[in-house]
């Protein structure tokens, strides 16, 4: 500062040394599963957010359900955590209620920027998953005569949550699998077999099972099997 009064006289003071910063703190937050189950005998009962930040003084991570309320809160010196495990419990170590929610990162610098990462969103869903299996016959005979040729395996996933992947798997008696499908999504309601194996050549005659596998999008698994089908080419004989 520097003031000219009408004398000639002409003081000058110095400021001591300040910093501008008009720059927000910034930081990244990633989720490796968009929904998961957090009971026991999910595959997926627990998330990881994988984070980045730039240093601050203090991270905080903030956990919110579907209408804004704050769930559980997770805190940080100069930069946030690489990794954070979720385990789908609040402040208090309570399951969360089934639903939406989210988490991001927060920090106001000491010029008084506040920085926050883009939100992520996960699932939580624990509700039961189950899935049946029936065959349309007991004995069929694949001998092209237009009569029994094929067996409908008719599948039901018996829950609305999503799948993500699913196999359907023919074994012989001795447990050897001999034909198998799978694939990815929710499967198709009926699958024909007629009675070849993955090679293209027919299975022999004699006893199959038929099991279903569905592995969900949160981590649950259901499986089912169908009553046993016999595969019969030989004609009746006549003595």
């Amino acid at each position: 500062l520097r003031l000219v009064y009408g004398n000639g006289y002409r003081p000058e003071v110095i400021s001591p040394a300040f910093t501008v910063d008009v720059t927000a703190p910034e930081a990244d937050v990633a989720v490796n599963f968009e929904a998961f189950s957090p009971q026991s005998g999910s595959l997926r009962n627990q998330v990881t957010m994988t984070q980045t930040s730039s240093s601050e003084d203090i991270w905080i991570g903030r956990l919110s359900d579907s209408e804004g309320e704050n769930v559980k809160e997770w805190t940080w010196i100069e930069t946030a955590g690489e990794r954070l495990v979720w385990d789908g419990r609040d402040s208090e170590g309570r399951l969360v209620p089934d639903g939406m929610y989210s988490y991001q990162l927060i920090a106001e610098d000491k010029a008084g920027n506040v920085g926050t990462s883009t939100p992520v969103s996960v699932r939580v869903d624990t509700t039961a998953v189950d899935a049946s299996l029936t065959a349309s016959l007991d004995v069929f005979g694949p001998t092209g005569n237009g009569v029994k040729d094929t067996v409908d395996f008719f599948i039901s996933s018996k829950t609305d949550a999503p799948v993500s992947n699913w196999s359907l798997v023919v074994e012989n008696r001795a447990g050897e699998a001999i034909r198998r499908w799978n694939g990815t999504g929710e499967p198709n309601d009926r699958i024909s077999w007629n009675g070849r194996t993955d090679g293209g050549t027919r299975a022999v005659d004699g006893g199959y099972t038929a099991s279903l596998t569905l592995n969900y999008v949160k981590g649950d698994v259901a499986a089912a099997s169908a009553g046993e089908v016999i595969l019969d080419t030989e004609p009746p004989r006549i003595e």
